[in-house]
This record gives structure tokens, C-alpha cells and sequence, in this order.
């Protein structure tokens, strides 16, 4: 049922999304339009969980564009969603960190291993990662880094975090 009504909908490349969410690396869906993302909401469903998902790529491409997109679609389909830089961390209060720690998506833009290891940073970075894949609510990193750069320039216990993150590039 969507919006109270029954429909059939035919997806036309389901075979290809289940071979995606099957294959272990990460993958993007985009939609110009908020409802067509609330009806794959309805139909594609993957059994296998990601909490933690590297969104990387080049400088000026879109990454921040499309990730405030995501926290708005969240937002219009009643999830609560944070978009936050990561050098920014640092300064929060505890009230700013703990709503990191337990809304329903988490988008972390600049995200970068130097900023990231700082020790201010990384221990709430640690704090909050843990917390969110116990609750397994989502968390989106935007970086230019790949995650293999992320990996090996990270805090250690960022670093083990990280190697079981989903990546989209």
C-alpha cells in the first residue's frame, strides 16, 4: 500500500538492483523527484545492512549537493537527518553530539582522515560510530579520500569502523 492505496508496480531493472545489493560494494539510486524515492522505498529492500557508507569522489562533483539532498528527502519522509562538516565536530556542544549519535541519518561532509584523527574528533567520531551501528542507523561520509585512504590514515579505532563501510564513488 502507498498513500492509503494498493498499486502494482512493475520495476523494470529489479534484476539489476538485486544484483547490487548482492555484489558487497555500495551503489547509488538518484531520483529528480522526492515521491519516486518514497516508492523504492516500498519496493527495492536488500537484507543485507549498512550502517556506515563512504560517498567519495573528485573535488566539485556534487557529493555536498546530493547529500544535502538526502537529508532533505529523509527529512520530507519523516526521518530525523543531520548534515554536519567534519572539521565542525570538534566544536560541538554535547547536545549537537549526542543528536549525532541517534538520528535516524547521519551525513558527515569533509570528511578526512587528518581532520578525522585529530583527538578532539576522533574520540567523538568513535563515540558516535559506536553507538549508531549498535542502533544500526545510517551514517554517509562525503570525502574526496577512498576509503583504503581513510583506512590507513585514520585513528585506529576509526580505522576498524571504516574498513566494514559500503562506499559509493
Amino acid at each position: 500500500a502507498y498513500a492509503g492505496k494498493s498499486f502494482r508496480m512493475d520495476v523494470p531493472e529489479r534484476a539489476e538492483f538485486d544484483r547490487l545489493a548482492a555484489d558487497g560494494r555500495g551503489f547509488v539510486m538518484l531520483s529528480s523527484h522526492t515521491g519516486c524515492f518514497e516508492l523504492v522505498g516500498y519496493t527495492l529492500r536488500s537484507d543485507r545492512p549498512i550502517h556506515v557508507l563512504v560517498y567519495s569522489g573528485e573535488t566539485q562533483t556534487g557529493k555536498t549537493f546530493l547529500s544535502v539532498i538526502l537529508a532533505k528527502g529523509m527529512i520530507n519522509l519523516g526521518k530525523s537527518s543531520m548534515f554536519c562538516k567534519c572539521e565542525a565536530i570538534g566544536d560541538m556542544d554535547a547536545e549537537n553530539i549526542a543528536d549525532m549519535k541517534t538520528c535516524d541519518v547521519l551525513i558527515i561532509d569533509d570528511f578526512a582522515a587528518d581532520i578525522a584523527s585529530q583527538r578532539n574528533i576522533a574520540y567523538a567520531l568513535n563515540s558516535v560510530f559506536e553507538i549508531r551501528n549498535t542502533a544500526g542507523l545510517k551514517t554517509v561520509l562525503v570525502t574526496t579520500e577512498s576509503r583504503n585512504e581513510l583506512v590507513s590514515a585514520s585513528d585506529v579505532r576509526l580505522a576498524s569502523k571504516l574498513k566494514k563501510a559500503g562506499v559509493i564513488s
